[in-house]
């Protein structure tokens, strides 16, 4: 749970767990194009977790592009894909989309 302050930034580390996890926009309720989440007068957004996993820890990055929308996708420094991203954060039972686990309001 995250709370604080009005204007403090809550919203904005939820879109970004949220958004590094494999996330849809749809399940924010905001913007519908991933550039919309990157701060004005920015080119491009970047985003990194870290999950723990048996046997060494997850980090998942995402580097958000404005111009065109698309994501550059790394699990732990090396490139990666959003399929592989999906499949990672499946394995955790992590789901984004399932407002039980993860509820961005």
């Amino acid at each position: 749970m995250i709370v604080g302050a009005n204007g403090t930034g809550k919203s904005s580390i939820v879109c970004a767990i949220c958004l590094v996890l494999a996330g849809r926009t749809a399940t924010l309720g905001r913007g519908d194009k991933v550039g919309l989440y990157v701060k004005r007068g920015c080119q491009k957004g970047f985003v990194e977790i870290e999950l723990y996993k048996n046997g060494g820890n997850l980090v998942i990055s995402r580097e958000i592009h404005v111009e065109n929308n698309q994501s550059l996708w790394m699990l732990n420094g090396g490139i990666s894909n959003l399929k592989k991203v999906e499949e990672e954060v499946k394995a955790l039972q992590i789901q984004v989309s399932n407002l039980c686990q993860f509820l961005p309001q």
